[in-house]
């Protein structure tokens, strides 16, 4: 059974930005600073987590609440084992089918940026090698 979303929350993001803590410093808060000088609304979990919420429902509503899911696929998130983004990722493609299912009203929402090459073993092995035809390489 396909999850279904009842209704839709209005927008407040124009990107939900899915990364790896290991690129914050470097790279996830100057992107998210110049996104917002150009008046982008970034959801970042350092600055959007309610309080009284789970870890799991405050991505859960990010997402929802936000036009588009960018994933920064990285060395680090290649790396690392805790799972987050692909939880996001599953979100996001869930969010897709219900807005084509809704007659296409919005669609795309996810976009997966790969800053590793496309020939990367670690992707055929990963949770991102469905993405690659729809990824952007850097």
């Amino acid at each position: 059974m396909l999850w279904q979303i009842q209704f839709f929350p209005f927008c407040t993001q124009h990107i939900f930005l899915s990364h790896c803590c290991e690129d914050r410093e470097d790279f996830v808060f100057p992107l998210c600073g110049a996104l917002e000088r150009r008046r982008v609304i970034v959801w970042l979990d350092q600055h959007n987590y309610p309080y009284g919420r789970t870890s799991f429902q405050a991505l859960r509503d990010g997402i929802l609440k936000s036009r588009h899911v960018v994933f920064l696929v990285t060395e680090a998130m290649l790396e690392q084992r805790r799972g987050w983004s692909t939880v996001e990722l599953a979100w996001a493609d869930l969010l897709q089918e219900n807005l084509r299912e809704l007659g296409g009203i919005l669609q795309t929402v996810s976009l997966p940026i790969m800053l590793v090459p496309p020939d990367d073993p670690r992707l055929r092995r990963s949770a991102w090698f469905p993405c690659v035809d729809r990824a952007v390489f850097y």
